[in-house]
């Protein structure tokens, strides 16, 4: 019985990340995504969930809370649980800049340091593979999905640990 449910959970987490990985078969300009991403405006606030895998672990590490995006005062986490804290993310840092660009369709940016990947049926997909040598050297790939928002962000590291996290109207 443990064999079949471990055969079920590998089934289930492979399926996941094919789904996700899909979008990464189909290359695309940055003026093909321009054109297909709905405006998000200026400003955003969300909940979120956020799991981190971590390479050769069965250790799954979950977090949640509030997240807001603010041009003017960047990318900020507010994590509720497991534990209180507040993790922002100012102009200069990597995450902040790609979130800004792609709110904002600085595509130029973006075109210079990653490759782009896409699809859109019934929701948006976007791939991003860095082109940046010193970003190649942690991150594999992005993954960012929504529709009229953006509901999930996947970051796949070299190391093989991953981060996703998936945002939710409050």
């Amino acid at each position: 019985m443990k064999n079949l449910l471990k055969i079920i959970l590998i089934m289930i987490l492979t399926t996941n990340n094919v789904l996700a990985s899909d979008v990464f078969s189909h290359p695309s300009c940055a003026r093909c995504v321009m054109n297909s991403i709905p405006d998000f405006g200026n400003n955003v606030r969300c909940k979120f969930t956020q799991t981190k895998t971590i390479p050769n672990s069965p250790v799954v590490l979950n977090s949640g809370g509030d997240f807001v995006f603010d041009k003017n005062r960047g990318v900020i986490f507010y994590t509720k649980y497991p534990v209180n804290m507040t993790t922002a993310y100012n102009r200069n840092e990597q995450v902040n800049k790609i979130i800004n660009d792609i709110v904002n369709r600085n595509y130029s940016s973006l075109e210079k340091n990653f490759d782009f990947y896409f699809v859109k049926s019934n929701h948006w997909e976007l791939g991003l593979v860095p082109r940046n040598s010193q970003m190649k050297r942690y991150v594999k790939r992005l993954y960012i999905s929504g529709d009229n928002k953006i509901n999930v962000i996947e970051i796949k590291n070299v190391d093989g640990s991953s981060t996703r996290i998936n945002f939710k109207e409050s």
